[in-house]
């Protein structure tokens, strides 16, 4: 009788037992499942504060850019307004008074086949860039070094005393082919008035007394859009001051 009231007891108390095994499991289920969505909370809150911390940055890299680009814009308004002022400068009848007027040219240079006259400042010589330079370059030629043997011997023994001024000049069309060397025609003008200086230096013209000067396309001897205006404007000019210029 004892034996059945035991078997009957052990078969009573394991549905209890496991029953208590799954609520502890619940427990243990709910408890971590508790342990985890506050992580992920607070993972969230961080994502959400990073986030607008972010948009506050890029918001103010988007206002510093508008900024920058009215800077820009009012920089190159003033740009754009200092070279129109200084294109009329350069383009007003008082600069364009100092090509020179052909009138009583210096024999010694007609007779080499040089164009030659005499304006309020001096005495001027063209040298035609086709003859002394290839398109686009500074570098005088063969036949233009021994016209300037010559030119170097006249300026030695008749003008000795005077200052010169070596002009170059180019026409309105902008450098393309040569742009790395000459990044417009400002540098294009001076390298090659600066070629013509260093040859008549060389051949015993006193340094002191000769300088270069470049005017681009801003002294044109033509002002027509033809090829032949721009061809003549295409030029360097030997200017023989009047003693006391400078």
């Amino acid at each position: 009788m004892r034996v059945v009231r035991k078997s009957l007891y052990a078969r009573s108390a394991a549905p209890t037992v496991r029953l208590s095994a799954l609520i502890g499991l619940a427990v243990f289920t709910l408890f971590s499942s508790g342990c985890n969505l506050a992580e992920l909370r607070d993972s969230n809150r961080r994502l959400k504060e990073e986030n607008a911390r972010l948009l506050i940055q890029a918001n103010q890299l988007e206002q510093n850019l508008v900024i920058k680009e009215e800077e820009l814009n009012r920089r190159n308004s003033e740009i754009a307004r200092l070279e129109s002022q200084l294109d009329s400068a350069l383009r007003s009848p008082v600069a364009e008074a100092t090509p020179p007027a052909r009138s009583r040219a210096p024999q010694e240079f007609e007779d080499m086949g040089l164009e030659a006259g005499t304006s309020a400042l001096g005495t001027w010589v063209r040298l035609d860039s086709a003859v002394f330079f290839a398109l686009g370059k500074a570098d005088l030629s063969g036949k233009g070094k021994r016209q300037l043997d010559t030119v170097a011997g006249i300026l030695r023994s008749r003008y000795g005393t005077n200052r010169i001024r070596v002009e170059g000049h180019t026409d309105d069309t902008p450098v393309r082919k040569v742009k790395h060397l000459y990044p417009t025609n400002w540098e294009l003008s001076s390298a090659r008035a600066c070629s013509v200086v260093r040859y008549l230096v060389s051949k015993g013209v006193i340094p002191d007394r000769i300088y270069p000067a470049g005017f681009s396309k801003y002294r044109p001897a033509s002002h027509g859009k033809s090829a032949n205006s721009r061809k003549k404007n295409r030029r360097v000019e030997i200017l023989i001051l009047n003693q006391g210029q400078i």
